[in-house]
């Protein structure tokens, strides 16, 4: 959990005080990956327990398959909201286009195109969404490890 906890405190500090001081639209990118490796790292280290414990046989090697394994299976369990479960689906989904689309943009938003033509922005009202969503699952599943 130590390692989910140190991506969120960079993805904080480069929201709340890089993003605010450098004129550089690559910088939200930077935050969403910081974010989502939170996530990640916090999920591995729960479904990693539970593999050593015999609660489940199988173990996603990609985390982007970690992510929607936790999400289906244990989400409920963890009394995780609707509307957060939406926001760690649409992670994982920008997390993929993110890996194939060409970035453009400018301080108040990244705009990332897919090979499809598909826009999508990230700003950062969605990274603060997206980092209150992180900072809830650290909090939930922090209590079972």
């Amino acid at each position: 959990m130590e390692q989910a906890r140190k991506e969120l405190n960079i993805a904080k500090h480069l929201l709340d005080i890089t993003a605010t001081l450098v004129v550089d639209p690559k910088i939200y990118s930077s935050i969403f990956e910081h974010l989502y490796k939170s996530a990640s790292y916090c999920i591995k280290e729960f479904l990693e327990k539970e593999y050593r414990e015999g609660n489940i046989k199988f173990l996603p090697e990609n985390e982007d398959l970690l992510l929607g394994f936790f999400i289906e299976n244990y989400g409920e369990r963890f009394d995780l909201p609707e509307d957060t479960l939406r926001k760690l689906k649409e992670m994982v989904e920008l997390r993929a286009i993110q890996k194939e689309s060409i970035h453009a943009g400018n301080m108040e938003k990244v705009i990332m195109i897919t090979k499809n033509y598909k826009l999508t922005t990230l700003n950062k009202e969605k990274l603060e969404n997206f980092k209150s969503v992180v900072e809830d699952l650290i909090e939930k599943v922090g209590k079972e490890i």
